[in-house]
């Protein structure tokens, strides 16, 4: 795969793909790690960087990450038990449905 390439190529640079990230990890407001989940152990391990972790999860991932972590609307953390980190009211919101519809088909 080409990620595989790009990791050989820099020896600062590791990747961990098909593991999913379950949480930032903060010390105050400021985020030192995450903690990841491996698919096919189900083992939950921490990442704890001496610069800095890149995690790419998408448009919807990336805000419940937030979310899980603290750092959300307040009271809807709240109401999940989760301890705030930061009340950042617009992650995970103003999402819209973008429908779209494709029909495939053969013709003789």
């Amino acid at each position: 795969m080409h990620y595989d390439r790009v990791a050989k190529s820099r020896p600062n640079y590791h990747l961990l793909p098909e593991h999913a990230v379950s949480k930032v990890l903060f010390k105050d407001k400021r985020a030192v790690g995450i903690e990841y989940v491996s698919p096919a152990t189900g083992e939950v391990q921490t990442a704890k960087p001496t610069k800095e972790i890149v995690m790419a999860a998408g448009a919807v991932h990336s805000p419940q990450i937030l979310q899980l972590s603290g750092v959300g609307p307040k009271a809807l953390l709240k109401g999940f038990g989760i301890e705030v980190v930061v009340d950042l009211p617009g992650v995970g919101q103003n999402f819209q449905d973008h429908l779209d519809l494709k029909v495939d088909y053969t013709c003789k």
